[in-house]
């Protein structure tokens, strides 16, 4: 039913984060005849199942297979955490470098064991953000704040999961990211935010 709400809003891509389902499980096949058949048949899911002990993890990309196609294979650079693949918008072109997350959460943190998947998320994120800088986005569940916001509401940064402040992003890049965020049915703003 979320899907339906999602579809009728003339949105062509979701990133979907915390879904717990596990590669190919039962669930996750459903899921993906679910969202890939009948009125969806023209749509494409990617996904990074749970891994075995993060239950809550799972990611996925669903888009409109008719406005865009995947270039190449999908890379799970964290299983569940981090899912990247590259979007071509067909109309034009225009490339994007997804990488759909989903971060630990501070709250989970206490016991170790997610503290180290939490900064293994983290180092393992500003890899593709850094090499691909304009081209690369993470659109997910962050679990993080930059040190903006944090001052703002009186919080010390915290170590990992803070993010540095987004650098001013150059004419060609708000120009490509704002036309690839116009064919998903989102305007873009001219920031480079989509």
């Amino acid at each position: 039913a979320v899907m339906q709400i999602v579809h009728s809003q003339g949105v062509s891509l979701a990133v979907l984060s915390g879904t717990g389902l596990r590669s190919g499980s039962k669930d996750a096949s459903w899921v993906h005849e679910v969202l890939t058949t009948g009125e969806f048949s023209g749509w494409r899911l990617e996904m990074s199942g749970a891994a075995e002990g993060d239950e809550k993890a799972g990611v996925a990309v669903w888009y409109d297979g008719n406005l865009l196609e995947s270039v190449g294979q999908a890379e799970h650079l964290l299983q569940g955490r981090l899912l990247q693949l590259c979007l071509r918008v067909k109309a034009d072109a225009t490339e994007v470098a997804l990488i759909a997350a989903y971060a630990p959460p501070r709250s989970d943190t206490a016991g170790g064991q997610h503290e180290e998947l939490r900064g293994r998320f983290w180092s393992v994120l500003r890899n593709p953000l850094v090499a691909e800088p304009g081209r690369a986005v993470a659109p997910g569940h962050l679990n993080a704040e930059t040190p903006h916001p944090l001052s703002r509401h009186g919080r010390p940064p915290t170590g990992n999961g803070v993010l540095p402040e987004p650098p001013p992003l150059d004419s060609g890049v708000r120009s490509g990211v704002a036309r690839f965020g116009a064919h998903l049915g989102t305007p873009g703003r001219g920031d480079g935010a989509t």
